[in-house]
């Protein structure tokens, strides 16, 4: 009898240790599928930003050009441009088909008037006067330009065209005044006008009676 005991006490112990190897053993599975499972999740970085903006980056204004027309002048008549867009008291530059006719300041709305005086017309151009400047021109696109700082800061280009008209009358161009020889002219045709219809009224009256 006691040797049999001693038999089933040494399975109970048997059963016993393979219970807890195959308890530990699923233990060390479960933990291998586990960590698997975490090696194979995607890395996920989470990046804070700081409050620091980086670095303002500013755009500066380019230059720009404004195109205007004007109205035609006849000999003796002035033509006024009016280029705006400039900064009030700013220094212009004005020429007239490439040729300087001086400076100019600009008024406090931003705006600079050149007169161009028509000297003289004919066929093919004539003669103007910017700023005391005489300059031979075309009939048709001649070019007022006035180049300075304009409101922005940036430099602005403001061109005019204009052209002339043909005019009876021409103008000195010395005096800036029409030539008399020709008013003298436009005088005796205005008399000739006149005695022709005194003429004719007298003579309608002699035919009525």
């Amino acid at each position: 009898m006691t040797k049999r005991f001693k038999f089933k006490d040494s399975d109970n112990i048997s059963n016993r240790m393979v219970q807890i190897i195959s308890f530990f053993a699923f233990i060390a599975v479960s933990v291998g599928m586990l960590s698997t499972a975490a090696l194979a999740l995607p890395i996920t970085t989470t990046t804070t930003a700081s409050g620091y903006p980086g670095p303002t980056t500013t755009t500066q204004p380019g230059p720009s050009t404004v195109n205007q027309s004007l109205a035609s002048g006849s000999a003796g008549s002035t033509i006024q441009a009016s280029s705006c867009g400039f900064q009030a008291g700013a220094t212009v530059t004005i020429t007239v088909n490439g040729t300087s006719a001086g400076s100019g300041t600009v008024g406090s709305n931003g705006c600079i008037s050149t007169p161009i005086t028509v000297l003289s017309v004919n066929s093919t151009g004539g003669q103007v006067e910017v700023n005391g400047v005489k300059v031979t021109v075309n009939t048709t696109n001649n070019q007022l330009v006035v180049v300075g700082s304009g409101s922005n800061g940036a430099q602005l280009t403001v061109n005019s065209t204009f052209g002339l008209t043909t005019s009876s009358v021409s103008i000195n161009s010395s005096t800036g005044k029409p030539f008399k020889g020709e008013l003298l002219i436009a005088g005796i045709l205005a008399v000739v006008g006149f005695m022709l219809a005194g003429i004719l009224f007298v003579k309608r009256r002699s035919t009525t009676k």
